[in-house]
Formats: C-alpha cells, sequence, structure tokens
C-alpha cells in the first residue's frame, strides 16, 4: 500500500483538506450571517430570501440543493442573536424583497425564528410571500 493510503487510514483530516480544496460552493453573496450582511447589500434587489437557522442550515443535507438555488440566504440563531427582528425589517423594508423562505428545526428555539420573520415583516409594511419550512431531526437534544 502506498504511503498516501496508508496516511488516508490514519489521517481522519486527510480526507477533509482533500474535500474542502475540491469543493465548488453554491453561495453567491457574502456574508451570509444575518448580524454581519449589509441591510442594502445589492443583492437583496429583487432577491427571494432565505431566512435559515444555523442549526436547519446545517443540518439540512441537501440545503444547497434545494433550499438555496435562486435565493438569498441568510443564517442566525433566534436564541443567541440579537436584533434579528430589526435587520429583518430593514432588509425587507430597504430592498424590493420578492419572498421570504424561513428554514428552521422542528425545536421550540427554531419556532421563534418564524415569528421573528412574521414581526419582521409586519414591521416593514411591506406585503411579501412568506414560506415557513420545518425540518425535524431524529436525535437527543442534550441541555448544557
Amino acid at each position: 500500500m502506498s504511503t498516501e493510503g496508508i496516511r488516508a487510514q490514519i489521517d481522519p483530516f486527510g480526507a477533509a483538506e482533500r474535500w474542502a480544496k475540491g469543493t465548488k460552493f453554491e453561495l453567491q453573496q457574502w456574508p451570509i450571517k444575518l448580524r454581519k450582511v449589509p441591510v442594502n447589500a445589492p443583492f437583496f434587489h429583487k432577491a427571494h430570501l432565505l431566512v435559515a437557522s444555523d442549526c436547519a442550515a446545517l443540518c439540512h443535507t441537501q440545503m444547497h440543493r434545494y433550499m438555496t438555488p435562486g435565493r438569498i440566504p441568510v443564517i442566525c440563531c433566534p436564541e443567541v442573536d440579537y436584533g434579528t427582528i430589526e435587520r429583518l425589517t430593514k432588509i425587507i423594508a430597504f430592498n424590493d424583497i420578492r419572498s421570504v423562505t424561513v428554514l428552521c428545526m422542528n425545536t421550540a428555539c427554531c419556532e421563534e425564528l418564524a415569528d421573528q420573520v412574521q414581526t419582521a415583516m409586519r414591521l416593514s409594511r411591506k406585503r411579501v410571500p412568506v414560506q415557513i419550512v420545518s425540518t425535524f431531526m431524529d436525535a437527543e437534544e442534550i441541555e448544557s
């Protein structure tokens, strides 16, 4: 067996490094974290907005395949990120947003994200279609 073959067997990071170097990324803008994205960024003009919770974005194995094409994604955690309603209100009010899709987990903290988006929509005084997509993960939740 070659040295590279042996290294790949004992180096769990080798495969990850090769994957990262050869991966085509699907994002069309940066940053994607809601608290960092400029509220009047040009990519929001006439955009279909995807607001995803941090957990749902990471847990949804096909997110880039099914959720991000044609949408501008922003991610946040409704439990620890502050100012979510204010930032979303500004993004919706300052831009010609065509639709909003909310991707969240089927958990109490993520359900808050859907409420925050609905509140931002009311505060922006715009009528934009909103779709809520809730994913369920069959895993044990451990309290810290």
